[in-house]
Parts: structure tokens; C-alpha cells; sequence
């Protein structure tokens, strides 16, 4: 909550600072969303590569589709559109095919062809 109000401030090295705790919290849910709203965050403030390094994780993850959403988002911003066509289809075989997401992705990637 804390890392949210900063965001809201404009400050966003005080947002990753509430967030950074939580990258090794032991439950899973708090460190992959900490990471996801981390990676958010270094790419609105155009570091992609500290966004792009922040998501690495485990490709076998419940949060692998999200991971990848945002990785297609972060090459996209870099303008390597390639590589945001992959992740965006990695995350579209991760989603289920009924999932809200899976609709913005499918727009995403067909923006791009």
C-alpha cells in the first residue's frame, strides 16, 4: 500500500524501496506480485532493462502468463517488437482461453502484425 501511494506521489525510488523487502518474502503471491509491480515501475520510469531483470523467474510459475504480458510490454517499450510478439504469445498459451487478459494480449499482438 505504502509502494502504491508513493507511485501516486511520483516517487518512484521510494515505491521500489517499500517493495524491495518483499522480492524475497517466502510467500509466493507477495514476492511475484513485489516483483511484477517493480517491473512496472522501472518501466514507466524507462529502465527496461532493470524491469526486464527484475522478472526473471521461474518459467513454470502461476504468474509465468502475467510475467510474460509484462515482458512484451518492456521489449515493446525498447521497440524490439519481436520480442514482445514472443512473450506476448507465450503469455496467450500460459492464459486460459475465457481469461479477460488473454483479450488485451490478443489486441496487443494484433497491433503489432
Amino acid at each position: 500500500m505504502m509502494a502504491k501511494h508513493a507511485v501516486s506521489a511520483g516517487n518512484y525510488q521510494q515505491a521500489l524501496e517499500h517493495l524491495s523487502p518483499l522480492l524475497k518474502s517466502e510467500n509466493e503471491f507477495i514476492a511475484h506480485t513485489a516483483k511484477l509491480r517493480s517491473a512496472a515501475i522501472y518501466l514507466q520510469i524507462g529502465n527496461h532493462d532493470q524491469a526486464l531483470s527484475t522478472l526473471d523467474a521461474d518459467e513454470n510459475s502461476v504468474f509465468s502468463a502475467l510475467y510474460n504480458h509484462s515482458k512484451g510490454d518492456i521489449y515493446l517499450a525498447k521497440n524490439d517488437i519481436d520480442s514482445a510478439k514472443k512473450h506476448y504469445q507465450l503469455a496467450l498459451g500460459q492464459l486460459s482461453t475465457d481469461s479477460e487478459l488473454q483479450a488485451l494480449i490478443q489486441i496487443k499482438l494484433n497491433d503489432l502484425n
